[in-house]
């Protein structure tokens, strides 16, 4: 079901930290007390030692997931003696409103960035999804079976160090944030970029600087 073999192990949990006005959400892994007025703190679960084959456990927060009614928009069609789809590739914006670059033959035509929601389990009593989606986070026992249930597989996080970054400057490898994504696409609302109007439909502008 699209999880790597060397997992033995996966559990997923359902947390929910509410907004305050005045304490920003701060939500960390530490085996240390840590202490904040809004806070989701969780711990670490230490593995066994394993001097041959090596072990390790983490933990990732999962903060938002795609709108599961949006799809990618079909081709853009030329007219030319025939009609027929662009050559060019069609491809998702990053939040910056990049510029198209299709030359005719070649390049990118962008579309915006998918609209991404808060992610969250099932939950009872709210009404079924339309056939072909689904809201069910795969535990690592359905994982196991023969015929999993439908659901997302998430998969481990990458391991901690640094990529390999041009320019010999290291940056350390992150998980994808809500904030990197609201950020550039705040931006892009504020320089009234290419899909200025949908990224602030989505609610990414508050007050752009003066």
């Amino acid at each position: 079901a699209g999880m790597p073999r060397e997992v033995n192990g996966f559990t997923a949990t359902t947390h929910c930290l509410a907004f305050t006005v005045c304490d920003p959400q701060v939500m960390c892994v530490s085996p240390n007390a840590e202490s904040f007025n809004n806070l989701l703190q969780l711990g670490f679960n230490w593995p066994t030692a394993d001097g041959i084959y090596g072990n390790r456990w983490q933990r990732l927060f999962v903060q938002q997931w795609p709108d599961f009614l949006w799809e990618a928009p079909a081709k853009t069609c030329v007219f030319d003696s025939v009609n027929q789809p662009t050559p060019c590739a069609m491809t998702e914006d990053d939040g910056s409103c990049e510029l198209d670059s299709c030359d005719g033959a070649s390049g990118n035509i962008y579309y915006p960035h998918r609209p991404m929601r808060e992610a969250s389990n099932l939950v009872g009593g709210t009404p079924a999804l339309p056939s072909g989606l689904f809201k069910n986070i795969h535990t690592y026992a359905q994982l196991q079976d023969a015929s999993p249930v439908d659901g997302f597989t998430i998969p481990p996080p990458a391991g901690a160090g640094y990529p390999d970054c041009p320019g010999g400057v290291l940056t350390p490898k992150t998980a994808d944030m809500p904030w990197t994504l609201y950020m550039a696409e705040y931006l892009c609302v504020c320089a009234e970029g290419t899909f200025g109007a949908d990224y602030e439909a989505e609610g990414a502008k508050v007050k752009c600087p003066s």
